[in-house]
């Protein structure tokens, strides 16, 4: 029976991507580019491990990866393990052009707005603005991927032809949701201990939990900057 070997050396690596036939390719620093076999993975391995990889590229991290003493190292990986993950960062990621620094500033003041006013303790969150989300929901403005790693949540922002308190407002929305997970509300489909798999996305309780609260975070929110303008 194969086993895991893992690489002695830290890497870093450039963006990677899935061809058709269902591998993750992805170049490292040490000039060799390496291939995982996605359809040896049971489908959570794969969505943590595509994730992990991807925060990984954007966030600058170092890893190593995870072989089987069977395969060539230089050739092919089955998982990755990353140095000091990063957390408690904002990333702008193939974001538009005409987002300004102060327009950067206000959705910053945003993110440091909820992690004051939601429970967050001992969470760690990464934020990624980008001009589109990379998940198949028609519409989506937003993402909160609590699965990599436990405490973590990677929380993308959809900027492309967004005005700003759509921007805001889904920033209040993606982190209710890390809140929801911090404090066992939500569970994959689960709310509160009960299973919502069956009902459509718009009518599910913590859909509806995260817009009732973005709104009244924007309603306080709006009041902090107007009182700070005083």
């Amino acid at each position: 029976m194969a086993k895991l070997i893992h690489q002695q050396n830290y890497l870093q690596i450039d963006r990677p991507y899935i061809t058709g036939d269902n591998r993750l390719h992805i170049y490292c620093s040490d000039g060799i580019s390496r291939v995982c076999k996605l359809d040896l993975l049971d489908p959570q391995a794969q969505f943590e491990l595509v994730e992990l990889m991807e925060l990984a590229w954007k966030c600058d991290n170092r890893f190593k990866l995870v072989t089987l003493d069977n395969w060539s190292p230089d050739k092919w990986f089955v998982s990755a393990i990353v140095d000091r993950l990063k957390i408690n960062q904002v990333q702008m990621i193939n974001h538009s052009s005409s987002i300004d620094l102060i327009t950067k500033k206000l959705y910053k003041k945003a993110i440091k707005y909820c992690i004051d006013k939601y429970n967050l303790d001992g969470a760690g969150y990464i934020t990624v603005f980008n001009d589109y989300i990379d998940v198949n929901r028609k519409g989506l403005r937003g993402s909160c991927g609590a699965r990599t790693l436990h405490n973590r949540y990677i929380i993308k922002i959809s900027t492309k032809g967004e005005g700003d308190v759509d921007v805001i407002e889904s920033i209040f929305h993606e982190f209710r949701h890390a809140e929801q997970y911090q404090l066992g509300l939500l569970k994959g489909q689960s709310w509160m201990g009960n299973d919502y798999s069956h009902i459509d996305y718009i009518d599910q309780p913590w859909e509806i939990d995260a817009r009732e609260t973005a709104i009244k975070m924007i309603e306080g929110f709006t009041e902090l900057l107007r009182n700070e303008r005083l």
